[in-house]
């Protein structure tokens, strides 16, 4: 998948990490060090509502290893998450894009959902 890392010099983040495409593959890793995640932003183009799971691993399994947090987006929708305190990822920023919840759910979407990470 590829990502842009944008410098953002903004008040909430340093960097905006984009996808235009996540799916049920993990992207691991994305920012390539720890971080911390201040907001979310997913706007879902399937008539599925979709979960955008995050980990704070290198390299998850999706289908297996418990998500540190999940994100719902309904169908085609828009949702924006902010995380005032912010969540610190020691090991680094994982995630992937599946049609189930919780822990189980190796669905991709039907079809792109674009997904923005406030990070710093």
């Amino acid at each position: 998948m590829a990502f842009a890392k944008v410098i953002s010099g903004g008040n909430i983040s340093t960097f905006v990490i984009d996808s235009a495409s996540v799916t049920a593959t993990a992207d691991n890793n994305v920012l390539g060090t720890s971080a911390t995640l201040y907001g979310v932003y997913i706007s879902n183009a399937s008539e599925q509502i979709v979960y955008v799971k995050l980990w704070n691993h290198a390299g998850p399994t999706v289908g297996t290893t418990a998500p540190d947090e999940q994100y719902p987006c309904p169908a085609s929708g828009t949702r924006m998450y902010t995380i005032a305190e912010g969540t610190a990822y020691g090991v680094g920023i994982s995630m992937a894009c599946v049609q189930e919840g919780g822990t189980a759910g190796t669905t991709s979407p039907s079809a792109a959902v674009k997904v923005r990470l406030l990070v710093s």
